[in-house]
């Protein structure tokens, strides 16, 4: 059987005397996968420089297993198995970074197949013989050789020094998969950026792999190109930014703020996605700025300009840059000196630079003719009086307390009204007490104050009628009153009086209507009143019952037959196919007929006494079956006190 693996340490003799400090440790091993990780904890190893730019790994078992022996044909005759890692090779990977070198204080984890060493076909045969399950006992991986030198057994390296590790026993990792050899190696540490202000910062990581990559834009010059408006007269400016990336990576947009005289809000603010490649510039051309138009005064104390929205930019120190002392490059040909105070008399609104000149008006009223006239006033300030005209009476309905003039117009309280008797307005009929009369009167305010209260006398030769508290709100407006009707024998004077208005007395206003019509000229006519019969009288007052209507000249339909039948058989032989009224059709004013179903539902109806029905159900969409209906018929002749309303049934079976 086949004895397990391990990773053979040769015990090295060589003087420490004046040995440089060398330590490759392995810090862990993952033997399914192969992914391993070292340390240097010294990287003076054998040669001037501090650095290692080479070594060795290898893999043996426990005892030695010959060569012919071992089913895997990487091994050596003495039983191992080697790796070799030239980190100039441009296919060897193992993070060293771009110098190929790694040096004290790094750390690596690495895919021994993934980093591709010298003999990778030899790394998968690595592979094959861990996982294989052929070996039971120790497996050992160590570090067989370090920049040339002699191998950890003593055999002479190219570089011609001894084997440069001071500290052997940490540069070798024994396991097994079974309770051998203390078990699994400890695993692969995980590589990544621990430093928190890098964009990639990974807080799981073990180790820092160097792999940190930092966001530094910088504002190193500017040139600023200063201007005048020559159509506004106003001051531009018109800046050049270079913005220089000594990060390791472009941000994806970035942003300039411009700040004025020192202000903690920016200006304005542009922003750009121009890629920057590391340690080199762009130059950033930004628009003309006009700050005069914006409410600035000038000249300017500072410009200065500041890079944001820089995301992981980890070093602020240099995002600005700063100018000052405008005033000194401000191009003179912007100053307009006058007067800038818009409250001046001679202001002047081109001028940019006030030069002292202001002049302000004496404000005050400028028209002689007001009350209150300024001589002194240069400027008309609308504080102006003059005379008020109004009604200066305070018991006048219309007084003005503002007037200071009285023009005449005052107004006083007229307390008035008129009656207005409506004539013919309710002349009526009665066959019993024959003609009578209803007096409609309106009464007027013809005042110009609220009447409140306003009381009536009605009188006739047999009573008199009191009507107090009518109220009339406004001039001119009127309220109908209806007295009580007048019949004929009470004919003689009718009279409406006001008495009083608001509690005042009236006189004056007697109205009499004995002139305006004379009772017993009338004459109650009686007649037909129906519109549609054919001796309709329009002067007739009271319905006599000797109307007349087409269809009956001859008093043949003074008692009309009607018979319905109570049964038929609709089944298209031509005998006793429908069912219809008997009657004469003409002798009927108004006319319905409705056959129901047992349940109420309407089956079929009409108003023509000539219809008849075929046994069709309700919207002729279908034939009702066969069986017993019933009907109702409601009919007017044209004698109106000639009217039917009769129910039955009738029976259909085909």
């Amino acid at each position: 059987m086949i004895r397990g693996l391990i990773f053979i340490l040769s015990l090295l003799t060589f003087s420490q005397a004046n040995a440089q400090w060398c330590d490759m440790e392995i810090l862990g091993f993952d033997p399914v996968t192969l992914e391993i990780t070292l340390a240097i904890n010294g990287a003076e190893c054998g040669t001037e420089a501090d650095s290692i730019g080479e070594f060795i790994l290898g893999l043996t078992f426990d005892p030695p297993v010959p060569a012919e022996e071992n089913p895997f044909d990487c091994f050596y005759q003495e039983g191992f198995s080697l790796l070799l890692f030239p980190l100039d090779f441009p296919f060897v990977n193992i993070g060293q970074g771009s110098d190929e070198i790694i040096q004290q204080g790094d750390t690596l984890s690495f895919n021994i197949i993934e980093s591709q060493p010298f003999g990778f076909d030899a790394s998968l045969c690595w592979q094959e013989a861990i996982n294989s399950g052929a070996f039971d006992e120790c497996i050992t991986i160590y570090i067989h050789q370090i920049n040339d030198s002699d191998s950890y057994y003593g055999d002479s390296g190219l570089g011609g020094f001894p084997y440069p590790d001071l500290i052997p026993e940490n540069n070798t990792l024994t396991f097994s998969f079974t309770d051998a050899c203390g078990g699994l190696p400890p695993p692969p540490l995980d590589g990544g950026c621990t430093d928190e202000d890098a964009i990639n910062y990974d807080e799981d990581a073990d180790f820092d792999d160097g792999s940190c990559l930092f966001v530094d834009l910088s504002i190193p010059y500017t040139l600023i190109q200063f201007g005048c408006d020559t159509a506004t007269f106003d001051w531009t400016f018109q800046p050049d930014i270079k913005v220089w990336n000594f990060g390791d990576v472009m941000p994806d947009e970035y942003c300039i703020d411009v700040f004025l005289n020192g202000e903690t809000e920016p200006y304005q603010t542009e922003c750009y996605n121009t890629p920057i490649p590391y340690g080199e510039y762009v130059l950033i051309e930004m628009p003309t700025y006009f700050p005069e138009q914006d409410g600035y005064n000038i000249p300017l104390e500072s410009i200065a300009f500041v890079l944001s929205n820089v995301e992981g930019d980890n070093n602020p120190s240099n995002d600005d840059i700063f100018v000052g002392e405008i005033g000194i490059i401000y191009p003179n040909n912007c100053i307009i000196e006058g007067c800038t105070d818009e409250s001046a008399s001679n202001y002047d609104p081109e001028a940019n630079v006030d030069d002292g000149s202001c002049e302000y008006p004496v404000m005050g009223c400028t028209d002689p003719e007001a009350l209150n006239y300024n001589p002194l006033a240069t400027e008309d300030d609308g504080s102006c009086e003059y005379p008020v005209l109004g009604c200066t009476d305070p018991e006048a309905l219309n007084y003005n307390p503002l007037a200071t003039e009285d023009d005449g117009s005052c107004e006083y309280p007229i307390l008035d009204a008129e009656l207005e008797l409506l004539t013919n307005a309710g002349l009526f009929c009665d066959t019993l007490l024959g003609e009578y009369f209803i007096p409609v009167v309106y009464f007027i305010n013809t005042g110009n104050v609220p009447i409140t209260s306003l009381c009536a006398m009605y009188s006739t030769n047999v009573e008199s009628v009191f009507a107090c508290d009518y109220q009339i709100t406004y001039e001119g407006e009127q309220v109908l009153v209806i007295f009580p009707e007048i019949y004929e024998q009470n004919n003689g004077e009718i009279s409406v009086e006001i008495l009083s208005i608001n509690g005042f007395p009236v006189e004056g206003n007697l109205y009499t209507a004995s002139d305006i019509i004379t009772f017993g000229t009338f004459e109650c006519i009686e007649g037909c009143m129906d519109e549609n019969a054919l001796n309709y009288d329009p002067l007739a007052q009271t319905e006599d019952g000797s109307c007349q209507y087409e269809g009956n000249p001859n008093g043949d339909c003074d008692d009309p037959p009607l018979y319905i039948p109570n049964v038929f058989s609709p089944n298209n032989d031509g005998k006793n196919d429908y069912w219809k009224a008997v009657t004469p059709a003409e002798c009927w004013r108004e006319f319905e007929l409705i056959v129901f179903n047992r349940w109420g539902g309407i089956v079929w109806q009409t108003d023509d006494p000539n219809a008849f029905w075929l046994g069709e159900g309700e919207g002729l969409t279908h034939y009702v079956a066969d069986g017993v209906y019933v009907y109702k018929v409601s009919a007017v002749g044209y004698d109106v006190s000639n009217w039917v309303v009769r129910t039955g049934h009738v029976t259909i079976f085909r």
